[in-house]
């Protein structure tokens, strides 16, 4: 066996790459070769192998932020939970050699069926840390290989009323191009404005321009536009994994946020992950710990009605280098509140 820390992938490991990334069922897109650069393109980024008889078994993005934190979501990707472990083991050791204090890994889809006994033993053997506090994962996932009707039919009674409403007002769908970033994109950030959020307009064009192209060059996607007469007034981003489309950004225009808007953008991006021979649909995260009156409750509920299996993912793993490390990381957390 064979571990490789690289910074960029030579042409043969990532079509290996991407076989594997293609053959592990719910593979996310963070750990799609190509997507980090075209969503994070600032970010340092390590890519780990692991080999076996010149054979990619397993693949990792890892993120490093300020050479102080190193963090891996829904990763790494390998189909065995020994070869898991020794991945993780690997992963952790070369963030020692390299100075780098705090490694975070968020672990992917096809862990959840690992018992607990493994997560138990893992824990004994790299002694590691979880806290509700962490970036712990949650998701809606809902099955889309059905019919038109049977999928309207799987909604709450609201959902399906709401949908019939938007089709009756005359919303339509289409995909968008290229040219209709620019205005999915100035309305994207005018929703986050009105509901008092911070976005840097500029920044996030470059980034939905990035992902944009990154879905044309691979086929891996798509920008979904919801229309009144000629007006853009909302969309979705999506992206595809292996059998499984994944909500990555949405937003409806302020002026139309009453309407209808989200819910047939959603309809529509379901029917055409399904028309593209996906059978699955993960709604993008679901918010733990929320309070009744927060946004993110009332984004869970409006995740609700699609009536999609809430499923959760095992807790963030926080590894140390040494304990000195693990204090001061706790005091730079603490001293930073």
């Amino acid at each position: 066996m064979e571990y490789l820390f690289l910074a960029q992938l030579s042409e043969d490991y990532y079509k290996q790459i991407k076989v594997l990334f293609e053959q592990i069922e719910f593979s996310s897109i963070e750990q799609c070769p190509g997507f980090s650069d075209a969503a994070y393109p600032n970010e340092k980024i390590i890519h780990a192998l692991f080999l076996s008889n010149n054979e990619i078994k397993g693949y990792a993005q890892i993120k490093i932020k300020k050479h102080i934190l190193a963090s891996v979501y829904f990763g790494p990707l390998i189909k065995t939970e020994s070869d898991y472990e020794l991945f993780i083991k690997e992963i952790k050791k070369y963030c020692k050699r390299k100075f780098i204090p705090v490694l975070k890994i968020l672990p992917p889809h096809n862990t959840i069926k690992y018992q607990s006994s493994f997560w138990e033993q893992l824990k004994a053997d790299t002694n590691f840390e979880t806290c509700d506090n962490e970036f712990n994962w949650s998701t809606l996932i809902s099955k889309i290989n059905l019919t038109d009707e049977e999928l309207l039919k799987s909604f709450a009674d609201n959902h399906r009323q709401s949908i019939k409403k938007a089709m009756n007002i005359g919303f339509k769908t289409t995909l968008l191009n290229q040219k209709d970033i620019d205005t999915f994109n100035n309305q994207y950030c005018e929703m986050y404005t009105a509901k008092g959020l911070p976005i840097n307009i500029t920044n996030n064009f470059q980034k939905f321009t990035r992902l944009f192209q990154f879905f044309e060059e691979h086929k891996n996607g798509f920008f979904m536009g919801v229309w009144l007469e000629n007006k853009l007034i909302g969309g979705v981003c999506i992206s595809f994994g292996n059998n499984v489309a994944f909500y990555l950004e949405g937003y409806s225009h302020p002026d139309y946020r009453k309407l209808p808007v989200s819910h047939l953008a959603l309809y529509e991006s379901m029917k055409l992950a399904r028309d593209n021979g996906l059978n699955y649909f993960d709604f993008g995260g679901y918010a733990n710990n929320t309070v009744e009156g927060d946004q993110l409750y009332n984004i869970n509920k409006f995740k609700e009605g699609f009536r999609g299996e809430l499923i959760y993912y095992p807790k963030t793993m926080i590894f140390y280098t040494s304990l000195p490390v693990k204090w001061m990381y706790k005091l730079f957390l603490l001293l930073r509140k």
